[in-house]
Parts: C-alpha cells; structure tokens; sequence
C-alpha cells in the first residue's frame, strides 16, 4: 500500500519535472521535423540504470557546473551524462530551442548530443562519448614536472578547437539562439592559447598577484616584450620564434578587454591553420615523433568537454570551459 503510494508520487514529480523543462514543447518540435531529428528523450530509469544509480565509480569529471558520468545504455553503446547543478526553469523554452539546435550540429570537433531526460529537477545531456583523456590533463599532468606535449600537438589542438568554434558561430540559428556572444568565445578561447603556451592553469592560487590571473599576466608579458621568459621550455626548442611571437599576438587580440577589438572566430582559426601549415612544411625542423603525434587525440576536462553553451544553467564565463575542462572560472570582461 505504501510502496503504491509512493510510487504514484515519484510518477507524478517526474511528470511535474518533464512540464517545467519543456517536455511538451520539445516532444512537439521532435515530431514537427520529423526524421531529421535524431534526438532522444530518456527516462530517469534508463539513466539511473546505465550509472548503477548515479555511482561515484562511474564519474569521468567534475566542474562547477556539473558532473559528467559514463555510462552504458541496455544497447551497449557508450555514452556521456552530464547532470547539472545550475537550473533556470523561467528559461525552459530556450533551453528546449538550443537543444533542438544542437542536435543537428555535426562536425568533426563538436562533441555530439545524443538526447535528453526532463523527468528530473534539472534537466540531465546526453553525449557521446569521448575517450583519451582531455586536454586539462595533457596539458597540466607532468610526471618528473616536465610537459609531454609538443609545440606542433599544442598547435594542431588549437586550430581544430577554433574551427570548431568558427563553425558554431557560423550556424546563425544556433547563435542567435543563445545569450552568449561570438566575442565572448574568443576572449574564453584566448585563455586556453595562453594556457597552451605556458602550461599554466588560468587562476593560480599559488602563483604571486602579478601571475594568479593568467589572461592579465600573459597580455601584460606580451606588451613588455616578455613572452619567451612565460612561454614553456620546450616550445621555445621546436617552435620558431616568429611563430611564438605570431601566437602571442594573437592571445593578446583575443584577450583584449573590449570585445569589439577582439578577432573574430574565423579569423582566429585562419591564423591558427596557417601558422600550422608553416609547422608541417618539409623544410621546417620538425622535433615530434610520428608515434606520439599518432596516438593522441587531444579531445577537451571531461566535466565541461560535454557543456554546450545552453542558456538554461550557464553564463558567458562557462561557455570557455566547454574549451578546455574547453574550466576557466572567474569573471570575464565582455
């Protein structure tokens, strides 16, 4: 008797859950385009089921703005499940339009969102799963203190992020949907150039006034004419000068505080492909193995690797650590 009663009312908190995300109006959109929308709505239990409850076990990231679990759906795909801590219920219907929008985009470097579950307080993604590690992990694990990574992997990685941001920014339905601005990306995105320069986290508690914020610190090096002494080691060794200094400019342009000075995400990606091409040219010296050039697939810290930039739980400073964690957290000028 009991047990009846309250399972009728968890079945009626998980209908009062799907109402307030949008569950009707996105059940609605599914069905007005029809076959060229491959989105699928979840239900509490299947998730539930494919993280053994949510399972401390099962969790590949943590960011402030949510945990991200594998998982293993009944049919035995892989996937990524990312439950947010942040809801805005009065925002429900743009959240519903940016997933609608997001299931559509496909690309190369675009993690792809697989579906939804509305039947919880906040709405739980659905990604595809990406495996290899991150790009926080590559750039900051140093066994013996020394960085792996080389100039040309650090290179490559920045140009197929930048891409992938010129690419969302070009799909006008997808942009125009959210509260971010193009801008706003290139600032975040600047921060992970510095961040791949230096090998630096972005805010470092332990690092004196002058260097905690690393977006100010590298802008002010750059200006002084100090770039080679922030720049790691080993970048100065396989990276020319020229191309160093190219990239320096461009992190100060993108960091610049006022966003109308900024470069667009187009022109950053365009800059950042021909620096890379002058890298592969067979009479530039080359200092990476085939092997580790081979194996890594640098993808972006897997807690925020599946954010996409959805005004339902974010603001413009998350929209940078689908980046990097693509986790940079403190406030970003506009």
């Amino acid at each position: 008797m009991c047990f009846g009663i309250r399972r009728r009312k968890l079945i009626r908190l998980r209908e009062k859950f799907f109402e307030q995300n949008g569950g009707a109006l996105l059940k609605q959109k599914i069905k007005s385009q029809g076959s060229n929308v491959t989105m699928t709505l979840f239900s509490t239990e299947q998730l539930r089921k494919a993280t053994d409850n949510y399972s401390q076990e099962k969790i590949i990231g943590k960011g402030a703005y949510g945990v991200v679990y594998k998982a293993v759906l009944s049919n035995k795909s892989v996937v990524a499940i990312k439950r947010s801590k942040l809801v805005d219920a009065t925002q429900a219907e743009q959240f519903i339009n940016e997933v609608m929008i997001l299931t559509q985009v496909i690309h190369r470097h675009v993690v792809k969102l697989l579906g939804c579950c509305l039947e919880e307080e906040v709405p739980v993604l659905v990604y595809e799963f990406i495996s290899n590690n991150t790009l926080f992990y590559h750039i900051h694990h140093r066994p013996g203190g020394l960085s792996w990574l080389s100039w040309g992997n650090r290179l490559r990685v920045a140009t197929e992020a930048a891409s992938a941001l010129a690419y969302l920014h070009s799909e006008t339905k997808y942009f125009n949907s959210s509260q971010l601005t193009e801008k706003s990306d290139v600032y975040s995105f600047g921060v992970v150039l510095a961040e791949l320069m230096t090998g630096k986290k972005p805010i470092g508690v332990d690092r004196t006034n002058k260097e905690k914020n690393l977006a100010t610190y590298f802008v002010t090096s750059v200006k002084e004419n100090r770039l080679f002494e922030i720049v790691e080691p080993r970048l100065l060794r396989e990276g020319t000068l020229e191309q160093l200094q190219a990239v320096g400019n461009l992190v100060k342009r993108c960091l610049s505080f006022i966003g109308d000075d900024r470069p667009t995400m187009r022109e950053v990606a365009m800059e950042l492909e021909g620096l890379r091409k002058f890298t592969t040219h067979p009479w530039v010296q080359q200092h990476t193995c085939n092997n580790e050039t081979k194996s890594l697939v640098l993808e972006v810290e897997q807690s925020d690797l599946y954010d996409v930039p959805l005004s339902y739980s974010t603001n413009e400073w998350e929209s940078s650590s689908s980046i990097t964690h693509m986790m940079i957290e403190e406030n970003n000028p506009r």
